[in-house]
């Protein structure tokens, strides 16, 4: 501290602020003076540029023979157990403050400031960091960040199994005090209903929400009104009734499937042949599986393969009936499952006849999907593909 008078904030009658002058005062001096105050802050003035004054104390630097210099509070207020503070009266009255103020400004390469507060094995809950701004567009606390990997805010909450921890809370609008004459002085305060809790902003997004590792809402686990959760597959729950896991409604669109014509039809299936794995003439009442996605067809053309994001398929069916075939006899195609009593296709015996077909398709393992082929007589068969549908 500079031999330099100090300003410092007292409390007038009518509930504001004027400034007093302090004599100057030797460094620890001060400092003690400083710890014993609990009802005003203590504004200090900056030395002057030039070399540092021997009065001056740095925090953490070793103002003593051997001791850095630091601040231990045992017990503080209600309002916290150290509180540094620029009044608004200050700011336009004090000659040795000028334009705004800053509370605590805290510049690390790490952690500028880290807040902790609560004790979970007592049960006792805590706010960590709390910011309050008031003004037109004031922001409580503000976070920045244009460094990859660098979090301009973060929280972490943790507290006792009954509770709920919570990262990071953010509360806006007007905070009505109700308090004067006639009002009970245990009144709580209540806010207004025209404040914003969070606004976000970024080149990227907005907002992020990390997707939980399973798909649709939570199925476990107490829930409150509001919760927003995105599942593995992307799509957006809310909790509307809390509860045990709650009840929860889908927010994401539904998006109609979207059909994808390959630029050219390929063949993906030809008995006559093997190819896709089913070796003919097919015994009467054979039932097969056959993978149609994540491979490629007849021409071996991976731009033709069909994705194993498809959900269905759109081509062309055709069956070489056998002579041992009977009048009626059929194919079937599905996913997967019992087999449907429907037909695909209708044929007889060396009867060569061809149809349309659109089918959905059943995980076949390893990540790779396909359909189920049922040969009511003895026959050969192809499926040529032209199309599938994908979601969105």
């Amino acid at each position: 501290m500079s031999d330099h008078t100090t300003h410092t904030p007292a409390v007038t009658d009518d509930g504001g602020t004027a400034c007093t002058d302090l004599a100057p005062t030797g460094r620890r001096g001060l400092l003690l003076g400083a710890l014993a105050a609990t009802a005003a802050a203590v504004v200090l003035d900056a030395p002057g540029a030039g070399a540092a004054d021997p009065n001056d104390v740095v925090l953490g630097a070793q103002n003593m023979t051997t001791t850095p210099t630091g601040i231990r509070i045992a017990d503080g207020s209600a309002n916290g157990a150290l509180q540094l503070r620029l009044p608004a009266a200050s700011v336009a009255t004090c000659a040795s403050a000028t334009g705004g103020g800053v509370g605590v400004s805290a510049e690390s390469r790490y952690t500028g400031v880290k807040g902790y507060a609560g004790d979970a094995n007592a049960g006792i809950s805590g706010v960590g960091v709390q910011g309050q701004a008031e003004g037109p567009e004031a922001i409580g606390v503000s976070g920045a960040s244009n460094v990859v990997g660098v979090v301009g805010v973060a929280g972490s909450g943790t507290t006792a199994p009954a509770e709920v921890p919570i990262g990071v809370r953010g509360i806006g609008g007007t905070v009505v005090l109700l308090s004067g004459a006639g009002l009970a002085p245990s009144v709580a305060p209540k806010h207004g209903d025209l404040g914003i809790g969070g606004a976000f902003e970024g080149d990227r997004a907005a907002l992020w929400l990390v997707p939980r590792p399973l798909p649709g809402a939570p199925t476990a686990g107490p829930h409150s009104v509001g919760e927003i959760v995105v599942d593995s597959e992307g799509r957006v729950h809310v909790c509307r009734t809390a509860g045990t896991p709650g009840v929860w409604s889908e927010l994401t669109a539904p998006v109609a499937p979207r059909l994808v014509l390959l630029s050219t039809p390929e063949r993906f299936v030809d008995t006559r042949s093997g190819l896709g794995g089913v070796q003919g003439p097919v015994a009467a009442g054979t039932t097969s599986t056959v993978a149609m996605t994540g491979r490629t067809g007849e021409r071996n053309d991976a731009a033709l393969t069909i994705p194993d994001r498809a959900t269905a398929l759109v081509g062309n069916l055709s069956v070489l009936g056998a002579a041992s075939a009977t009048s009626g006899s059929f194919v079937t195609l599905w996913p997967s499952g019992p087999r449907p009593a429907t037909a695909s296709i209708t044929y007889g015996p060396d009867t060569v006849i061809s149809n349309s077909f659109l089918v959905g398709l059943a995980d076949t393992g390893g990540g790779h999907r396909g359909i189920t082929v049922y040969d009511h007589g003895a026959c050969d068969y192809v499926i040529d593909v032209t199309g599938y549908y994908v979601e969105g």
